[in-house]
């Protein structure tokens, strides 16, 4: 801070301008006090002839508690996976388009934007056009001032590739200019919602600083926490700080304490829309009670998506349906507990639909969602488990669990994955002996969905020619896949296999008591327990499931 001469020590020669010294030290600006076991200690700071000169030593001192921290050699190769997963979410177009949904309807209740979620979803994807276009000079404003960062910048010095990829010119190489292309992208789709809410508030207020500081409140990754253990877990857990911002804006929103609160009045639109979402749950609810697709999903899928029919017919293949995604934290207020509550009304709350609600419910919480595992360790331990700790969903179905690993497969399994399989089942080692479904899992859980499109796209080369292949169905696209509701679900099969295992656990109990001689404990378990009447019928539905398969 200062490059002071130092003064004059015992010896002759000049020490440390900062030295620390016991006692409470002159009463000027200079002076930084603090405790060390209890006793007083002082040091002065010399900030004469720098940028900092007449700032009390107190609050400089206090502003620097947020500044970046050097992390230990482990810490930043643990917080380097993190990076890498986050990198491959928001260069996936599929991220681009879902923020341009999600993002205008948070923005509409914890922003107080003029405008309803549907008219501010349309502005967004406007805007987007615009700014992709180079036509919008308000997303370049938020871009310039930092503002806009979407989440490709970690907040530390490694953000420095990435900005150097927005500046350099022709030298890169395809994939870094593709790669760049993709970051802009996601800071379009960011701003394309953050420069509604600045001209809203500026048309309010008259004035810049306090738009551009609405705009940025609205989802603040610029905020990383004063405590180092919080600064490390934003690197090594993907999306954790975004989890943590996310909650802070719900609260402030809720409590009228977001900025530009008076001018916009935030907390009324927000509890009047959100009365508005949840009467609009209930009537959707009803409208799609008769649906197949909805009616078939798992609980998990229907509480974290809207459903929209496009098409139906009399064959499978006819029936489309598009998947909306909620926007988190209001989402699985207004939305999703809501459907969950109706689910309850109509009797139909099983053990499913209360763990698909638990879980959107425990993933609000930051870090929770991979029980505080960081990024580095994460795909492997739900690989080792066999269970995914986002979905609450088994890695490998239990379908799959009488099969060789090489025959773990679905529909929607690249054929490059198969024959990574394959080779994998000559490994001497049996933890190296992965499924092709492994395979994916850990694939997707280090690097994202994109390099599963890139691998899907190249299917006919590493596909069987001799094997026949059924017709693909768009669920099941490279890419797209995601945005759309296969007719079947997968609910009903959960839930059978549910009780397949139930009915199993349910027999060797009842066959341990016999052997230990407790015949009449198993007759009353024999009663109590209907799923031991049921396993021979569920046995043969298992073995049917086996052979469709």
């Amino acid at each position: 801070l200062g490059a002071g001469k130092g003064t004059p020590g015992r010896n002759g020669r000049a020490t440390n301008v900062m030295d620390i010294v016991k006692g409470e030290g002159p009463a000027d600006a200079r002076t930084l006090r603090f405790k060390i076991d209890g006793k007083d200690f002082f040091t002065l700071i010399d900030t004469k002839g720098t940028a900092a000169e007449g700032i009390p030593a107190e609050m400089l001192a206090k502003s620097m508690e947020g500044t970046h921290l050097v992390m230990p050699a482990f810490l930043k190769a643990a917080g380097w996976f993190g990076d890498v997963l986050r990198s491959g979410v928001t260069r996936n177009p599929i991220y681009v388009a879902r923020q341009l949904f999600r993002d205008p309807i948070a923005a509409s209740f914890t922003g107080g934007l003029d405008r309803g979620p549907l008219m501010a979803i349309g502005k967004s994807v406007a805007e987007f056009a615009r700014a992709s276009a180079g036509r919008s000079p308000g997303a370049d404003i938020l871009i310039r001032k930092g503002v806009t960062q979407s989440q490709i910048f970690t907040g530390d010095p490694d953000d420095l590739a990435k900005m150097a990829l927005q500046l350099a010119g022709n030298d890169n190489n395809a994939l870094q200019k593709l790669f760049a292309m993709a970051d802009r992208a996601a800071m379009r789709a960011d701003a394309s919602t953050r420069v509604q809410l600045y001209n809203d508030v500026l048309a309010k207020t008259g004035s810049e600083m306090e738009a551009e500081l609405a705009a940025m409140e609205m989802m603040n990754f610029h905020k990383r926490g004063l405590a180092p253990t919080v600064q490390y877990a934003s690197r090594m857990i993907p999306f954790f700080n975004a989890q943590i911002q996310g909650l802070n804006v719900l609260h402030k929103a809720m409590t009228g304490k977001m900025t530009a609160q008076e001018a916009m009045g935030i907390k009324q639109k927000f509890f009047d829309r959100a009365m508005l979402l949840a009467a609009g749950t209930l009537v959707y609810a009803m409208a799609m009670e008769d649906d197949d697709a909805y009616k078939n999903a798992r609980p998990s899928d229907r509480y974290n998506y809207w459903f929209v029919p496009l098409s139906r017919g009399p064959k499978p293949e006819d029936n489309v349906t598009l998947k909306l995604p909620i926007p988190f934290e209001i989402g699985v207020l207004f939305k999703a507990i809501p459907e969950a509550l109706i689910d309850m009304a109509r009797g139909n709350l099983g053990a499913k639909e209360w763990e698909a609600s638990r879980n959107l419910v425990l993933n609000q919480i930051p870090g929770a969602s991979s029980y505080g595992l960081p990024q580095m360790v994460r795909p492997l331990i739900e690989v080792g488990t066999n269970h995914n700790f986002f979905t609450g969903r088994e890695v490998e179905g239990t379908g799959m669990r009488n099969v060789d690993p090489q025959e773990r497969f679905t529909a929607r399994t690249t054929e490059l994955a198969k024959r990574l399989s394959e080779m994998a089942q000559m490994s001497p080692v049996d933890a190296l002996k992965l499924s092709p479904l492994q395979i994916e899992h850990l694939v997707r859980g280090y690097m994202g969905q994109l390099p599963i499109a890139v691998a899907a796209a190249t299917n006919e080369l590493f596909g069987n020619p001799a094997a026949g292949q059924p017709a693909g169905k768009l669920n099941e696209a490279p890419l797209v896949g995601g945005l759309f509701q296969d007719v079947n679900g997968g609910g009903a099969a959960d839930a059978l296999y549910a009780k397949i295992r139930a009915a199993d656990q349910a027999k060797a109990t009842f066959e341990k008591l016999k052997e230990e001689g407790r015949q009449q404990d198993a007759i009353l378990y024999r009663d109590d327990v209907l799923n031991i009447l049921y396993s021979p019928m569920l046995r043969q539905a298992e073995n049917g499931l086996h052979k469709l398969a």
